[in-house]
């Protein structure tokens, strides 16, 4: 089963480079087809031969690691707790930072239908814990230490203790499910907030960190903010070119963009050189064993 995989994605992308070094990451899961950050996304991907995820985590007021983007409950995506729709103008009084899991989990996040992909499938879910995500995603792995975890941390200065903790107590969360679920070793934590990379760098050196980037500011920028160099750099797809590239890995930076939604630019990409993408629709790259 893994030799096929392997020689599927050597196929798909023609390289010489071993497959296994390069990530094609589910951008929460399986986006285009399942709604995001949801098990059943995870599931499904896992089911077509997806080995890497990416996932968002945000921290409940009872401390719990729950696996979502928004830090508060989406009129895109969810009703409240009692089943009731949410509006634009009014979803960010459902702070999930000022609301316990046992409310959150009430949240149908799941049947409505995604204004951005229209071919999302309509799927009773719900926010699951990031233990519980890790903890089944685990389960299933068709060989040994096959998952890989991109783990995104989402936060600001505004943000601190009004939509999430500071970083020290965000990343200490996070990281506490991490290690209790042995995934240490197979987990990229990600973020644009320096604070957070800063803070793993210091005490937590044996995490692999990627810098986030998007177009309101350069790499350049990032990168003097950040003061180290990360393992990986995410930009946006769009700013990604070979010079870039060739430069990062001069300084021995993976780069790994989003969003890669196209399969003739994720072509582009690869002949860039690029180790890898995050991607929306892992369907176009991966295909059942």
């Amino acid at each position: 089963m893994r030799k096929l995989l392997i020689l599927l994605l050597a196929f798909v992308f023609g390289c010489t480079q071993e497959p296994e070094s390069f990530e094609i990451i589910g951008y929460r899961g399986w986006r285009g087809m399942y709604p995001e950050n949801s098990m059943t996304g995870f599931v499904q991907a896992a089911g077509i031969g997806l080995t890497h995820f990416h996932l968002d985590v945000v921290i409940s007021a009872d401390g719990f690691a729950v696996v979502s983007a928004d830090p508060w409950l989406s009129s895109a995506m969810c009703s409240d707790p009692n089943g009731n729709p949410l509006y634009a103008s009014t979803e960010r009084a459902y702070n999930l930072y000022q609301m316990r899991y046992r409310e959150i989990v009430r949240a149908q996040c799941g049947m409505r239908q995604h204004p951005d992909f229209p071919n999302q499938k309509k799927v009773s879910t719900f926010k699951p814990l990031l233990s519980e995500v890790l903890d089944t995603l685990e389960k299933l792995q068709p060989f040994p230490e096959a998952f890989r975890y991109t783990i995104e941390i989402r936060s600001s200065t505004q943000g601190d203790n009004l939509f999430h903790p500071v970083p020290q107590t965000y990343v200490e969360t996070v990281l506490g499910i991490v290690k209790l679920n042995s995934v240490e070793k197979r987990t990229i934590i990600r973020s644009s907030d320096s604070r957070v990379l800063v803070y793993l760098h210091e005490f937590f050196p044996e995490i692999k960190l990627a810098l986030v980037v998007d177009t309101t500011m350069s790499i350049e920028e990032k990168w003097v903010d950040l003061g180290f160099s990360p393992d990986i750099i995410s930009p946006h797809v769009d700013m990604v070119f070979k010079e870039l590239v060739d430069q990062m890995h001069n300084e021995g930076i993976r780069v790994i963009p989003w969003m890669v939604d196209d399969i003739h630019v994720a072509e582009q990409l690869r002949q860039y050189g690029v180790d890898g993408f995050l991607t929306d629709y892992p369907d176009q790259y991966h295909h059942p064993l």
